[in-house]
């Protein structure tokens, strides 16, 4: 970006006078006035003169003093609020989830940089995953590269890897399309469904493709299995564990569909498509005692 390295400094030196998300050339947002009581309820209101305090508290600008103890208590209040009004009808089609879902993604990005900037890059992570995986925020390219940033921290930092058994953690019971005989190779699949997994424990797997590309799903090869002709494409993805752990997770995927069945797949025991994400929408889940 520009020749220079992304890391702290220089993203902070972008977001000092910019105080957002995207550059807001087009959006009209509220001033930011240190002497205001941010806590004061008439404000508490308003999201967006919220955020841009918030903003401002991480990387000192608008007359503020760095204060990411004070920016975190605000977001996790926040969060707080967010999670009693979650609306029960989470359909895409209803504007009240909506809203909800772009405040959620917010306070989380929020939180990420914060811990970011805390140099606990592990749950800076996952806090960026969390508002990333609804698909409900736009970023600007420096936001993302620093995201890429984060992530590539995370990369270099040791990871054992995670236990599971069943379908997906070994080859002979592979997630993936359902065809084990035959079918033609869809090489994109993994790349959709892996980044769309949630853990149903609270993992957040460290991947994400939407607009941009996100973490280290990496592809590490093929084997083969006694029990099928197909070849079975062997992923290794980052993930953090519920308690906050860094962990590797091992997983083997089919890639091969038919015609009839192109769109059904089977998922890693402890595991659900996040269900706003593109995969989610695509395809059908059977679980693996259920023939087709």
């Amino acid at each position: 970006m520009f020749g220079i390295e992304m890391d702290e400094k220089f993203f902070a030196e972008l977001q000092k006078d910019c105080c957002w998300f995207t550059i807001p050339m087009f959006e009209t947002l509220p001033d930011i006035d240190p002497s205001v009581d941010i806590m004061d309820r008439s404000i508490w209101r308003d999201d967006a003169c919220v955020q841009r305090h918030i903003f401002a508290m991480i990387f000192g600008g608008f007359g503020y003093s760095v204060n990411l103890s004070k920016a975190s208590l605000i977001i996790a209040v926040k969060l707080q609020q967010l999670e009693r009004w979650e609306p029960e009808n989470q359909s895409l089609n209803n504007p009240e989830f909506i809203r909800w879902i772009g405040l959620f993604a917010q306070y989380y990005i929020l939180w990420g940089t914060v811990f970011a900037y805390q140099h606990d890059y592990i749950t800076s992570a996952q806090c960026l995953m969390n508002g990333l995986k609804t698909g409900a925020i736009n970023l600007f390219m420096p936001y993302c590269d620093f995201i890429r940033y984060v992530l590539s921290k995370v990369e270099k930092m040791p990871a054992e890897y995670a236990e599971y058994d069943g379908c997906g953690f070994s080859v002979d019971e592979p997630m993936g399309g359902i065809e084990l005989n035959g079918g033609t190779l869809i090489a994109s699949a993994a790349e959709m469904i892996i980044p769309s997994l949630e853990g149903n424990n609270g993992e957040i797997v460290l991947a994400y493709r939407g607009g941009q590309r996100y973490g280290n799903l990496v592809r590490m090869g093929s084997v083969k299995s006694d029990k099928f002709r197909n070849c079975i494409d062997v992923y290794e993805v980052l993930m953090v564990s519920r308690d906050g752990k860094l962990k590797k997770m091992k997983l083997y995927f089919n890639g091969y569909f038919s015609l009839q069945n192109r769109y059904t797949i089977r998922l890693p025991k402890g595991f659900r498509l996040e269900p706003s994400s593109q995969a989610a929408q695509i395809f059908k889940v059977i679980n693996n005692h259920e023939t087709i």
